[in-house]
């Protein structure tokens, strides 16, 4: 669902990682984690992401039915292959996830639990087996953690979409994305703040300073989401939000992004890193 008054805050992706699943869980104190999924609801982010195992879909259920934008709500659910031989479950998943968020507008995000499912063969029979079940009833998408995977995926027209980690220190996508490889592909991202935050800010510190970058250094994750937000090919980046001032923050950037406050520092980053 696009916000057409703000194309980069259309971007942002409200995650229920494990970060956000002890603030949104029935049975922990959620005031907090319902309170910032509601305020970013409301303020125009409308891609939440979720899975059933977290026990993070009752808040979000919770949250949307008092709210007048659950109708244009986008949920990508996260669903993990552990067998090849039991794909044939997975409608039964998809029923619980529909179930739980109470709405069957989802997209389906398909995960190999162990990195050595992840190989030619079997990312060819999850290919046919989405030609024969799920084509015409969900959008697809594969989770890819390394070129490698990606080069073999490219080659299946049933999955229609990517998921992959991207940031300024996780940056294998960046060649896909110079050079238009993605055609209609839909791409989502996680983690904008990095796996490894220290090394991450020490990098980004670094890099700023070398480029000539005078200001302070406190709003350093925002640089790293604006780097995120600034590529047309990704269409959503997805965060994990787990308090209010969080949203404002990531809200901030989104709306600082659409205005090109972070055009020339990225240009900058994405010169130096590429």
């Amino acid at each position: 669902m696009i916000n057409k008054n703000n194309q980069k805050l259309s971007k942002l992706g409200y995650g229920t990682s494990t970060f956000v699943a002890g603030k949104l869980n029935p049975q922990c104190n959620s005031e907090q984690g319902l309170a910032a999924l509601n305020y970013a609801v409301e303020n125009g982010i409308h891609v939440i992401h979720s899975n059933h195992s977290l026990y993070t879909q009752w808040g979000v259920k919770e949250v949307l039915k008092k709210n007048p934008v659950q109708n244009t709500i986008t949920h990508l659910i996260k669903l993990k292959i552990k067998e090849m031989d039991k794909l044939n479950q997975i409608d039964s998943e998809i029923m619980l996830n529909c179930e739980s968020l109470g709405s069957s507008e989802i997209i389906l995000q398909f995960e190999f639990s162990d990195k050595n499912l992840a190989t030619k063969e079997n990312i060819k029979r999850l290919d046919d087996f989405l030609t024969t079940t799920m084509s015409n009833r969900y959008r697809s998408l594969l989770y890819i953690e390394n070129a490698n995977i990606f080069e073999l995926a490219m080659q299946y027209s049933n999955i229609q979409g990517w998921a992959a980690k991207f940031n300024v220190q996780e940056r294998w996508l960046l060649p896909y994305l110079n050079k238009g490889l993605l055609d209609d592909k839909i791409l989502i991202t996680f983690s904008p703040f990095c796996g490894n935050k220290i090394n991450a800010k020490d990098s980004l510190q670094k890099l700023l300073k070398e480029i000539g970058y005078k200001n302070g250094t406190d709003d350093i994750y925002q640089y790293m989401l604006a780097f995120c937000l600034s590529f047309s090919e990704i269409n959503t980046c997805v965060t994990s939000m787990g308090n209010i001032e969080h949203v404002k923050s990531d809200i901030m950037v989104a709306n600082r992004c659409a205005q090109g406050y972070y055009d020339s520092i990225n240009m900058e980053m994405f010169e130096r890193i590429r």
